[in-house]
């Protein structure tokens, strides 16, 4: 049964968001929220390093691997994660396509069953907020579906710290594979294409 309901009287709020783009040159920072907590993942590092690596070397099909295997020989990691790096081999007739794969894998879990978990987690995660400046960076929220509201409370805290945020609902499994580019049989450009 439908019911319309016709008066001048009647007045409705409704809520809309409003979706802001981050500014030019803002720096995205992945926070994976899930049973382990709050956990920051800046492959924004890692990806530099292998940049700086590949402008100093000569950059062909044929050195791909060594240039993967220079890449985990400085054994990359931050407070919760490792990085590596794999080239991926595509054969298509008659050519051949490879790229380089970073590989992120998680660090065994140090974190003991907190009493409030949440709240614990979001003073840990303002702690790290500090060190970031709001007007250069964007906080990008993974969120695991059985942790909505350490989420919820992390972004509140963002939100309150100034910062601009977005997020995306995932069941984030490791490792976790990030392309990064690379060509087909013959020369490259050094850097990522």
């Amino acid at each position: 049964m439908f019911s319309a309901i016709e008066s001048s009287d009647i007045q409705f709020q409704l809520f809309r968001p409003i979706w802001k783009e981050p500014d030019e040159g803002m720096r995205f920072r992945q926070v994976l929220v899930s049973e382990e907590g709050l956990r920051t993942m800046d492959i924004d590092a890692p990806v530099a390093e292998f940049v700086k690596l590949l402008s100093e070397s000569d950059v062909t099909y044929e050195t791909m691997p060594e240039l993967a295997d220079a890449f985990n020989k400085k054994r990359i990691s931050d407070e919760w994660f490792n990085y590596s790096m794999e080239v991926s081999t595509t054969f298509n007739f008659p050519a051949s396509t490879r790229s380089w794969v970073l590989i992120v894998n998680e660090k065994s879990s140090n974190r003991g069953v907190d009493q409030n978990p949440t709240e614990i987690e979001t003073l840990r995660f303002l702690e790290r907020l500090r060190h970031m400046d709001s007007k250069e960076t964007w906080v990008r929220f993974l969120v695991a579906p059985e942790s909505i509201e350490l989420f919820r409370a992390a972004r509140q805290v963002a939100l309150d710290a100034g910062f601009l945020t977005g997020w995306d609902a995932l069941d984030f499994t490791f490792p976790a594979r990030v392309g990064l580019g690379g060509g087909e049989s013959g020369p490259l450009k050094a850097g990522i294409q």
